[in-house]
């Protein structure tokens, strides 16, 4: 092999490696310009998305985890501690109507869209409408529970009254069957007499016909 041969293959060889360094260079530098992607909020697209984008993102969130619910709502009170306004509201009381999760409050449902501004007298748009139908919703949530535990506490009192009933009942039956062996115990004793009387008289009628037959 000659020596120009060589010349070209280390100059090929050098020209890759320049240009493999180039591009490691260059995607640095684009990895440095580019910002990482950041994990947004499911609610924020609802402030133009409407009452369709807060549908979405309440279906999303009842559809993940309890972990991912409990972080929404620990973020929904924090963030309305902070800018109590019409959105906040909203976003905690859809959070507090999720199905199934343990925080789940009707009374603090109310309370936050009947809080002034009201969400629910001021029903020109939708997103009131919305505020509207969810203290309704949690109106009636509330009403069938107090309704269950209503019924509950009549279902005690009825099978307190129940118990009651059966204890006078044994009570009374205890009652009777000492009644029963008292009045059986009376009437041996009476037994008892009247046999000792029969005898008496039998003794006194053997006596007198005794004395009768003697001369």
């Amino acid at each position: 092999m000659n020596q120009p041969m060589l010349d070209r293959r280390k100059l090929l060889t050098l020209l890759c490696c320049v240009l493999i360094s180039a591009c490691a260079d260059i995607e640095d530098r684009w990895s440095a310009t580019t910002p990482a992607p950041t994990k947004t909020s499911i609610w924020d697209s609802n402030k133009e998305g409407g009452v369709s984008a807060w549908l979405s993102s309440y279906r999303i969130l009842a559809n993940s985890s309890l972990e991912e619910q409990r972080k929404e709502f620990l973020a929904a009170q924090a963030v309305l501690s902070k800018e109590p306004n019409e959105s906040n509201r909203l976003r905690l009381a859809l959070v507090l109507s999720l199905p199934g999760v343990p925080w789940r409050d009707e009374s603090r449902i109310l309370n936050i869209l009947e809080a002034p501004p009201s969400l629910i007298k001021m029903q020109d748009s939708p997103v009131h409408q919305l505020g509207f139908l969810l203290y309704k919703q949690a109106q009636e949530r509330q009403r069938l529970r107090e309704d269950l535990r209503r019924r509950d506490t009549e279902l005690l009192e009825e099978k307190r009254r129940n118990e009651e009933q059966k204890q006078r009942l044994r009570e009374d039956q205890r009652r009777y069957e000492t009644e029963l062996l008292e009045g059986q115990r009376r009437n041996g004793e009476l037994q008892m007499k009247l046999d000792a009387l029969r005898r008496i008289d039998q003794d006194i009628k053997r006596r007198k016909h005794t004395l009768e037959s003697s001369p």
